[in-house]
């Protein structure tokens, strides 16, 4: 077989390159979009003691809005809730914004201020999200920085900036409801002086892994995706 035609057949059989996958939505924004996780979490009691549980998580979609070039999303149980989790905590809200192919994210207190945030957000020239955070950029590329903060300063390192830090194709668990056999895989990580986070991306399917840590007091947690479905 000659080479030109070697590479004909890769071009057929495998066509969806790395550039390809990271272009599609990182997060399917679709009302009652529901991913379960399972992990583990430690944390630092008011007495000072460290305690550990196996934990599950529910992150879901409650609601969508659209606008011209953007769609918002209402969530619940957003997964860096995660970070300093406590025993019985309660998921909260917060609003998911895609804007071309950033996706951006801001905490809310309640869910009417979330709709009310979600609702201007969208708003026929509405200006860029200022003070939400970008979680993930447009065309993900390892050792791509984005989204920093102006407390980090202009630093030479990786720190105070979503770091892509892989990027590999992966077989993905039954769980996920994945019709394809290999699925491109992000790792993006977020370091500071006390602490980091670790995301791993699937576009197109959502967020499959989560980590967090704090490199004082005690507090850890760590969750994979078991599950994809959509709620009704």
């Amino acid at each position: 077989m000659s080479v030109l035609s070697l590479v004909v057949l890769l071009i057929l059989f495998f066509p969806t390159s790395q550039s390809a996958q990271a272009s599609q939505a990182a997060l399917p924004l679709d009302s009652g979009r529901t991913w379960e996780y399972l992990g583990s979490a430690r944390w630092t009691g008011l007495d000072q003691r460290v305690d550990s549980a196996t934990i599950r998580w529910t992150m879901q979609i409650v609601a969508t809005r659209e606008g011209p070039n953007v769609r918002g999303a209402l969530v619940r149980g957003w997964i860096q809730e995660l970070a300093w989790y406590q025993p019985g905590q309660t998921p909260g809200y917060s609003i998911l914004l895609a804007r071309g192919d950033r996706l951006y994210h801001v905490s809310a207190s309640d869910s009417a201020s979330a709709l009310l945030t979600l609702q201007r957000a969208i708003e026929p020239g509405a200006p860029p999200p200022q003070g939400w955070e970008l979680i993930v950029d447009s065309a993900l590329a390892v050792g791509r920085r984005y989204g920093q903060l102006a407390e980090g300063g202009d630093r030479p390192d990786t720190f105070y900036a979503w770091y892509v830090e892989s990027g590999e194709a992966i077989r993905p668990p039954s769980g996920w409801s994945v019709a394809s056999p290999t699925v491109l895989q992000w790792r993006l990580v977020y370091r500071t002086a006390p602490d980091h986070q670790v995301l791993d991306l699937v576009p197109g399917l959502g967020i499959t892994h989560y980590g967090y840590r704090h490199h004082g007091t005690v507090a850890e947690s760590d969750v994979e995706l078991i599950s994809v479905r959509q709620v009704p």
